[in-house]
Parts: structure tokens; C-alpha cells; sequence
């Protein structure tokens, strides 16, 4: 039976469905099996073409990419990184959204979307146009066609992480057992940083549902949202932002 839920609630990404765009402005790859998409929407402030401002970004994120898990690279991340006890591979993926994200920023462009998939399922919205917010479908982490959520935002950035990329990681890392020991199926995060956004994603789903409901409590009056769908498909909601969610 499927359950339709109106919730104040968390959201996140990938089949990606802006509000006034049907596919990506361009897509690139950032290395082996990590692509990111961009969709710009015209920005009167915008400084050069979308295609250079891309290709800033996407050379800032090849950048990161490489230095990451070798160095520290700046005084923001190992911040975010000891307040929150992260490594530095759990946050990669938002870490290189968000320089992405200021390297769009600081061409003059004012309302867009980056999304990456390869490690784990990010996306970081900036702006809308009047009511046109961007429009994400959280796909179900089982690879079926069902979506678990569909939610607008505005400026936001969105995290997944699910039992389905933790399998793929331990098969990688030659573990024996694949199955990760945990009761949450995915954990969606909102938050402004995307770095943080897909930290506590991580760290969440291989906590368990209960100890991390007890993590979010204190971080929801500081804004943050989010989604924990167990393994048997029944969804929970912690946050403020608005979504629709199907249960199994």
C-alpha cells in the first residue's frame, strides 16, 4: 500500500527537475565515475558565458579532487571537519559542490544548481525565480522508478547516502561482508553546506535510526532538515522544509 505524506520536511536530489529546465545547461566529469551536472538559469550579474564559468568550476573541482585525502586544503574544511569529527573522503563530494558553487558565485551567477553522483547523491541550489524554485525527486536508493520524495527549495544544498553506495564501497574496499550493519536504508540532509550537508548524511546511516534521530534533535533550530527512510521503507521526517513523501 502506498502512503501519501504532506510534510514540514528534508529533501534531496537526483533525478533532478528544475523548475524551468528539463535537462542540464552541461554535464562533465570530474573523474573515473563522479560527474557533475549544471543547470543556470540567466543572471543579469553574470560576468562571462555559462560554458566559461562552468569550465572554472569544473577545473576547481578537478583541483579538489586530487588534493583531497592527501591534505588538508582550507581552514573552512578542517573546521567543519573537527567540529564534526568527518574524514576528509565522508564530505569529498559536497566539499567539491560547494567550491564548485563559489566558483559560479563569483563569475556573477545568482540562481543555479549543481548536482554530483559518483560519491553518494549531492545537489546545491542557489536562488529562484519569483515562486520557481528548483524541484528535486529523491529517487528510491533500491534503484526502482519510485520516487521517495519530490520537494522545491530555493538557495539549499541537499545530501543523500544510502546502503546502496555503502555496498559498492565495502565490494571496492575487498570487505566480505557487504551488507553495512545498519537499520536506516538512506538519510537525506538539508542544510546551507554542502560539505556538512553530506557529512552527517554519512555518518547518520551507518549510526542507525536511533542514535541518529538524537544526533539531528539539536541541529534542527539551527535549520537543518532531513529524511530517514528504515529498511522497510517507512519514511521519518525531521526539519522545516516542505516536501511530499511516498511510503511503502
Amino acid at each position: 500500500m502506498i502512503k501519501f505524506h504532506q510534510f514540514v520536511l528534508v529533501a534531496t536530489i537526483l533525478v533532478t527537475l528544475p523548475a524551468s529546465a528539463s535537462s542540464p545547461t552541461k554535464t562533465e566529469t570530474i573523474a573515473p565515475g563522479v560527474t557533475a551536472s549544471f543547470f543556470l538559469r540567466p543572471s543579469a550579474s553574470a560576468k562571462v558565458q555559462p560554458d566559461v564559468a562552468i569550465k572554472m568550476a569544473v577545473g576547481e573541482a578537478k583541483k579538489q579532487y586530487a588534493q583531497l585525502g592527501r591534505k588538508t586544503v582550507d581552514e573552512l574544511l578542517v573546521k567543519i571537519l573537527d567540529a564534526y569529527h568527518f574524514n576528509s573522503k565522508e564530505v569529498r563530494s559536497g566539499y567539491l559542490v560547494d567550491r564548485m558553487t563559489g566558483a559560479l558565485k563569483s563569475q556573477g551567477f545568482t540562481n543555479f544548481m549543481v548536482t554530483l553522483t559518483g560519491e553518494g547523491e549531492i545537489a546545491r541550489t542557489v536562488g529562484r525565480d519569483g515562486s520557481h524554485y528548483w524541484r528535486l525527486n529523491i529517487p528510491d536508493p533500491n534503484g526502482s522508478k519510485r520516487e521517495l520524495c519530490r520537494v522545491s527549495l530555493g538557495t539549499s544544498s541537499v545530501a543523500t547516502a544510502n546502503v546502496r553506495d555503502l555496498r559498492g564501497i565495502f565490494l571496492r574496499a575487498g570487505k566480505k561482508k557487504l551488507d553495512p550493519p545498519t537499520d536506516l536504508r538512506s538519510v537525506t540532509v538539508i542544510t546551507k553546506n554542502a560539505t556538512i550537508a553530506m557529512g552527517l548524511a554519512s555518518s547518520a546511516l551507518l549510526m542507525g535510526n536511533e542514535k541518529a534521530r538524537s544526533m539531528f534533535s539539536p541541529l534542527l533550530k539551527e535549520g537543518f532538515g532531513v529524511i530517514l527512510e528504515d529498511r522497510n521503507g517507512k519514511i521519518k521526517t525531521m526539519g522545516d522544509v516542505t516536501a511530499a513523501c511516498f511510503e511503502e
